[in-house]
């Protein structure tokens, strides 16, 4: 796993966590932490897969990086997890693509 990303030029820390995390009063296996600059992942019991938090983390990263662009749509859960779910299949899909990109 990664220990940070880089979205524009704020850097978030990644962190994994045996905690319970909780939004709105709901469990989830991750969440960001715009002011702290943090994205905690879940690795209790429910998140045994590394595909599972691989597809948290983009999860989370597109949430930050809506919120760094001033977009409101950073708090659509179905967007971002549409957004989530279609970054990971095209980079696994495409790896050519990461190497045009990175050119």
């Amino acid at each position: 796993m990664v220990e940070s990303v880089l979205i524009d030029t704020v850097r978030y820390r990644v962190e994994q966590t045996k905690e319970t995390i909780l939004v709105d009063g709901h469990a989830c296996h991750g969440d960001v932490d715009y002011n702290q600059t943090r994205i905690r992942l879940s690795c209790d019991g429910a998140m045994l897969g590394e595909g599972r938090k691989v597809q948290t983390l983009m999860h989370e990263i597109v949430h930050a990086l809506l919120y760094e662009r001033g977009r409101q749509e950073h708090e659509n859960e179905e967007l971002v997890d549409a957004l989530a779910s279609g970054f990971v299949n095209l980079i696994r899909e495409n790896p050519g693509l990461m190497e045009l990109i990175r050119k």
